[in-house]
C-alpha cells in the first residue's frame, strides 16, 4: 500500500513537472510571437515613416523649384519690370505657405494642436477671409455668397480660419481664371450641422481622386503647374475633425465642391 502511494506521488510529481514544462514552452512561444508582432509593427511604422520622409523630400524638391527659379530670374534681371516683381513676391508667398503647412503638419502629428472653442459670428470670420483675398487681387466679383441666415458658432477661430483659407485658396488657384466661386452657408439636416460649401468650376488641374484627395502629399498630376505642398486638404481634414466636424468632396460634370460640416 505504501509503495503504491509513493508510486502515485512520483507519478503526480512527474505529471506536474511535465505540465509545468509544457506551460513554460507555451509561455516562451507566446512571448516569442508577441516579440515578433511588436518587431513587425515597429518595422511597419519605421517603413511608413521612411516613405513619408521620401514623399516629403520629393515634394519639397519639386514644389520649391519653380518659385526659387522665379526669384533667381528676378535677381539676375537687369531691368526688373512690375510684372516680374509681382511674380517674385508671389513666389515668396508660395514658399512661405509651403513652410507653414509643413510646420502645421508636424504639429498635428505630434498632437500639439488642440481646439479652444469660443462663440464667433461665422459671417464675420468668412468676411474677414474674403476681404484678404480681395485686397491682394481683383477678386471681389468672383465670390458669390449665399447665406441662409446669420450664424453664431462655437469654434476655434484660428483652426476655422486655416480650414476656410485653404479651401478658398484651392478654389481660386485651381478654377479657370475669372470664373465664379460659389460659397453657400446653411444647415445640413442629415448631420444636424452648419454646412459651408465652396464650389468652383473645374480648371486645368481636373478632378482630384476621391480616394486620395485628403491624403498627405497627394496632388493630381495635372495640378503641378501650380506651386503647392499636397498638405492643404490633409490639414483641412485633420482640423475639421479637431473641431468635431468633417469635410466632404463631391463633383459633377463641370464643378467641384468641398463641404465643411461643423456641429451647431
Amino acid at each position: 500500500m505504501r509503495k503504491t502511494l509513493i508510486d502515485l506521488l512520483q507519478l503526480a510529481f512527474k505529471t506536474s513537472k511535465k505540465q509545468q514544462e509544457s506551460q513554460d514552452v507555451f509561455c516562451d512561444i507566446t512571448e516569442h510571437k508577441e516579440s515578433e508582432k511588436t518587431a513587425l509593427q515597429n518595422f511597419e511604422q519605421e517603413h511608413q515613416h521612411r516613405i513619408e520622409q521620401t514623399q516629403f523630400m520629393a515634394m519639397l524638391a519639386h514644389e520649391l523649384k519653380t518659385p526659387l527659379s522665379v526669384i533667381r530670374m528676378t535677381m539676375d534681371s537687369k531691368s526688373t519690370s512690375p510684372d516680374l516683381l509681382s511674380h517674385a513676391r508671389q513666389a515668396v508667398i508660395d514658399i512661405n505657405n509651403i513652410i507653414d503647412r509643413c510646420l502645421l503638419s508636424e504639429k498635428l502629428a505630434d498632437d500639439q494642436i488642440q481646439a479652444t472653442r469660443y462663440d464667433y459670428s461665422l459671417n464675420y470670420i468668412l468676411n474677414n477671409i474674403l476681404s484678404g483675398f480681395c485686397q491682394n487681387s481683383n477678386m471681389s466679383e468672383r465670390f458669390i455668397i449665399h447665406v441662409e441666415t446669420s450664424f453664431n458658432i462655437q469654434t476655434d477661430e484660428q483652426l476655422l480660419n486655416t480650414i476656410l483659407m485653404n479651401l478658398i485658396d484651392n478654389a481660386v488657384k485651381y478654377s479657370p481664371p475669372k470664373s465664379p466661386i460659389q460659397i453657400h452657408i446653411g444647415t445640413d439636416t442629415n448631420t444636424n450641422s452648419i454646412a459651408i460649401a465652396i464650389q468652383n468650376l473645374v480648371g486645368k488641374a481636373s478632378y482630384p481622386d476621391e480616394e486620395k484627395v485628403f491624403q498627405k502629399y497627394y496632388r493630381h498630376k495635372a495640378a503641378h503647374h501650380k506651386t503647392g505642398s499636397g498638405l492643404g486638404l490633409y490639414l483641412v481634414k485633420a482640423m475639421s475633425n479637431l473641431l468635431g466636424g468633417d469635410i466632404f468632396y463631391t463633383h459633377d460634370q463641370t464643378s467641384i465642391t468641398f463641404k465643411l460640416c461643423l456641429p451647431i
